[in-house]
């Protein structure tokens, strides 16, 4: 996903107006991912991150939607993710990074939020991952996921990564995306910043899927 001036599609199969819910990840991992992926991708524009809400249709107004994840997110902690292997979804054929550390937390976070009017039946359940290389050639991906792993391998810097802030955006076509607004997670619970589930003191938002 190429969010603000970039352009290229998380997955997206939805025609016309959609949104979605990102973190950004930081540099120098955040450099090191969108070079990779330019590498892979010639024509993509990245912005290396993490989805929490895949594209989708909203049943409300962006403002509304805007205000809700910001009213979910005071309910959401900070915390962090560490990056794992790299691999290959077989029938896409899109490389992608798994989540090794922190996935509940997203998963938790996805379910909690996909409510309300940002409520979506997705075409495909909810895998946390990054994805690095899409719409590639199916023969083409064995030699895109090894270019992939080979300069994984050499990365020297940390494979973790705070997630602090949310980003909500928006594109007209799938393709090119802009930032509406951020939510940031405020921590009304136990402070927690790993990669496991901490006990609620308060409840989780004021919606449930």
């Amino acid at each position: 996903m190429g969010i603000s001036s970039g352009c290229s599609s998380p997955n997206s199969l939805l025609a016309g107006k959609q949104f979605a819910l990102v973190s950004y990840l930081p540099d120098p991992l955040a450099q090191f991912l969108d070079d990779l992926r330019l590498e892979l991708v010639p024509d993509c524009s990245p912005r290396a991150h993490v989805t929490i809400l895949p594209p989708r249709r909203i049943l409300g107004t962006s403002r509304q939607a805007l205000d809700e994840v910001r009213e979910m997110a005071r309910h959401f902690d900070p915390f962090s993710l560490r990056l794992g292997d790299i691999e290959l979804f077989p029938v896409s054929n899109v490389v992608y990074i798994e989540i090794a550390g922190g996935r509940d937390r997203l998963l938790e976070m996805y379910k909690t939020m996909n409510s309300g009017v940002l409520n979506y039946r997705e075409a495909y359940p909810y895998c946390p991952h990054i994805t690095l290389a899409q719409r590639i050639a199916p023969e083409a991906a064995e030699a895109a996921l090894e270019t992939a792993q080979r300069q994984w391998k050499a990365f020297r810097f940390s494979r973790s990564f705070p997630v602090e802030t949310l980003h909500f955006v928006e594109s007209e076509d799938g393709k090119c995306w802009r930032d509406l607004g951020e939510a940031v997670l405020e921590s009304q619970r136990t402070p927690h910043h790993g990669f496991g589930s901490p006990t609620r003191t308060a409840p989780v938002a004021p919606y449930r899927a």
